[in-house]
């Protein structure tokens, strides 16, 4: 932010930080979007999994590889020990897409397209 930060500039960065905490990622295709770390789940307090300790190299890292693309499904088989079953459900009622599309972040307050 720099010593003398004008008004404008404290206020875009406390904006940014607010949208950082607030956004959601819309799951679609691309691999951008992490299970453990990024906010894509629209029913759970925190908007993800929380990460499981220790993470085993095995695990999938990126929600693209819990989707089975040719029934248009989720298989949270390689997970499911790791999952409550709130985030579970939450995952679970996540729409799969057109798989042709990039993930995107979007509000999480607006019915999700």
């Amino acid at each position: 932010m720099g010593y003398r930060a004008s008004w404008v500039w404290s206020s875009l960065l406390e904006g940014k930080e607010f949208l950082n905490k607030t956004l959601l990622w819309q799951v679609w295709n691309e691999e951008s979007v992490r299970i453990w770390e990024d906010r894509w789940l629209v029913d759970c307090k925190e908007g993800r999994s929380l990460i499981p300790e220790p993470i085993a190299s095995s695990m999938p890292i990126r929600v693209v590889e819990l989707m089975n693309k040719e029934e248009g499904s989720w298989d949270l088989s390689s997970i499911e020990s790791w999952l409550t079953e709130e985030v579970k459900k939450a995952i679970l009622g996540v729409p799969l897409y057109n798989f042709d599309e990039r993930d995107k972040l979007v509000w999480p307050y607006t019915q999700l397209t």
